[in-house]
Order: C-alpha cells, then sequence, then structure tokens
C-alpha cells in the first residue's frame, strides 16, 4: 500500500513537471533586462534647449543681417534718385553710375558672405550637438544596461504624396518597440540638465 502511494506521487510530480515544462516552451518568458533600446532624435533636436537657443541666434543674426543689407540697399538707392539730377555723359553722372554699380557688388557679395558664414557656424554646432546627443545616449543606454539604441520615427504619417508616404515607411527602421524600450525622455531630461548646469546664469539688471 505504501509502495503504490510512493509510485503515485511520483507519476503525478512528473506529470506537474511536463506541464510546467509544455507551458514555458508555449509561453517564453520574457528576459529580465533587455539589451535593446530606441530613441526618437528629431523630438531630441526640437525639444533641446541648447538646439532652441541656437536656432534663436541664428535667427537673430540672420535679422541682423538683413537690416544691415536693407542699409546697404538705402544707400544705394538713394545714388540712384540722385543719378537723376545729373545729365547723362557728365562726370557726375558716370562717378555716380559707377559709384551705384560698384556698392551693389560690394552689397551683393557681402550678403552672400554673411550668409555662408552664418550656415557654416550652425552646421558645425549641429555637428558638436550631434555627437554631443550620440554621447548622452550612450550614456543612458549604460545606466539602464542597454547594448544597442535604434532611432525611432514617428509613428503618424501624415502626407497626400503616396511617394512620399513610401518613403516614410521605407525609413523606419523601427517596426515595433514596446514602451519600456524607449529612452528619448530620458536622453532628454539628462541633456537639458547638463545644458543648464554649464550655461552662464544670466545677469540681473
Amino acid at each position: 500500500m505504501k509502495a503504490t502511494r510512493i509510485h503515485t506521487l511520483v507519476i503525478v510530480a512528473l506529470l506537474g513537471g511536463a506541464l510546467l515544462l509544455t507551458h514555458s516552451w508555449a509561453q517564453p518568458a520574457r528576459p529580465a533586462g533587455s539589451t535593446v533600446g530606441v530613441c526618437d532624435l528629431v523630438e531630441v533636436f526640437n525639444n533641446y534647449q541648447r538646439a532652441k537657443d541656437l536656432t534663436a541666434q541664428l535667427n537673430d543674426r540672420r535679422q541682423a543681417i538683413q537690416a544691415e543689407g536693407k542699409k546697404r540697399s538705402d544707400a544705394i538707392d538713394a545714388l540712384r534718385q540722385e543719378l537723376e539730377n545729373y545729365k547723362k555723359g557728365t562726370k557726375k553722372y558716370q562717378e555716380t553710375a559707377h559709384q551705384i554699380q560698384w556698392l551693389g557688388l560690394q552689397a551683393q557679395g557681402w550678403l552672400k558672405y554673411q550668409d555662408g558664414l552664418a550656415m557654416e557656424e550652425h552646421r558645425e554646432l549641429t555637428k558638436e550637438m550631434y555627437e554631443e546627443i550620440r554621447a548622452m545616449i550612450a550614456q543612458v543606454a549604460k545606466q539602464r544596461g542597454i547594448s544597442m539604441v535604434l532611432q525611432r520615427e514617428p509613428g503618424d504619417l501624415e502626407t497626400d504624396n503616396t511617394a512620399e508616404l513610401l518613403r516614410q515607411i521605407y525609413n523606419h527602421k523601427v517596426l515595433y518597440a514596446a514602451e519600456d524600450l524607449e529612452i528619448t525622455e530620458a536622453v532628454l531630461l539628462s541633456l537639458n540638465q547638463a545644458y543648464r548646469a554649464k550655461k552662464p546664469a544670466a545677469k540681473t539688471p
């Protein structure tokens, strides 16, 4: 009787183990620590305070360039009006006409140079910020035990053009990512905190 009871318990234990194994094979457990994360670079650039400050500085510089360009243009217009008071073929007419031509060439060259200079500076600073963002992504990833971070694009596809829609679809690098793999907010928060810590405090008037 006792042997029969022990035999029954062994069979029950074996059946229970088999059921557990079958359940584990059918529904594999999720790894405790994910090794892949995703980050939306567009959102980071759009909401990084340093990028916002850089855009504001570029706009101020462009406005200053436009103001100086208008000043030069007004000076040329004034000379054109003055030119109407001189008779064609006279020395004064020729001198004023040459001056207008020379100032026009100077204004065009100056405007082109200043625009190029501003865009070059903006490009270099954007590249510098990109490297800074990548470094912060790496830092956050290491803190979370993530060994690879993929760029996540916005999920909404908004365009009336089929060719553009297909381009957006083909360019999507991440088709699905669980919410706990998202590190965009953490990267952005760390970037802005680091930037505010390095940024000089505004002077009190």
